[in-house]
C-alpha cells in the first residue's frame, strides 16, 4: 500500500512510501504523544516549508496507524489541519476510489471524502490529538 504526503507549501512537496510491520513488540498507545518511545523503529518522513513536521506509520496487527506532528510556529490556527489520502488504485489522481480524512487541530469537524463526496467523520478512540504551543500531534488507528 502506498501513501502520499504532500506539504502544501511553495515546494508542493509529495512522498510515496510503503507501510511495514515493525519489529518493536512495544504497542503503540493511541493518546496523540510518542509515548515512551513506542514509536521507534517505525519509518519516518520529516517535511520542511513554511511549517515543519512528520509523519510516522506503521501496520499493527490489522491495523495502520499514523503518528502525524507538525510545528507550525508562525501561521498556527486552529484551521491547521492534516490531509491523509489513500489511493487505493494508485492512479495518482484524485478519482472516486481515493479515501481523504481531514484532521482538525481543534479536533472537532473531522471529515472524509469517499466517492468524491465529503461527510462528517467521527473517529471517536481512533485518534487522539495533543498541542503544545505551536506543535500539535495527530496520533490514530
Amino acid at each position: 500500500p502506498c501513501t502520499f504526503v504532500t506539504v502544501n507549501d511553495a515546494n508542493n512537496l509529495c512522498y510515496t512510501v510503503t507501510t511495514f510491520r515493525r519489529s518493536s513488540p512495544t504497542p503503540i498507545t493511541i493518546d496523540g504523544q510518542d509515548t515512551g518511545g513506542e514509536w521507534s523503529g517505525s519509518p519516518q518522513k520529516s517535511f520542511i516549508g513554511s511549517f515543519n513536521g512528520s509523519i510516522r506509520f506503521v501496520k499493527q496487527g490489522n491495523d495502520l496507524l499514523f503518528l502525524l506532528q507538525s510545528d507550525d510556529s508562525i501561521n498556527q490556527s486552529d484551521a491547521d489541519h492534516f490531509l491523509l489520502l489513500f489511493d487505493p488504485l494508485h492512479n495518482q489522481g484524485t478519482t472516486t476510489d481515493d479515501r481523504i480524512f481531514r484532521i482538525n487541530r481543534n479536533n472537532a469537524n473531522h471529515s472524509i471524502t469517499q466517492d468524491g463526496t465529503e461527510t462528517p467523520w467521527n473517529p471517536g478512540a481512533a485518534l487522539a490529538i495533543s498541542e503544545n504551543g505551536a506543535s500539535w500531534t495527530a496520533e490514530l488507528r
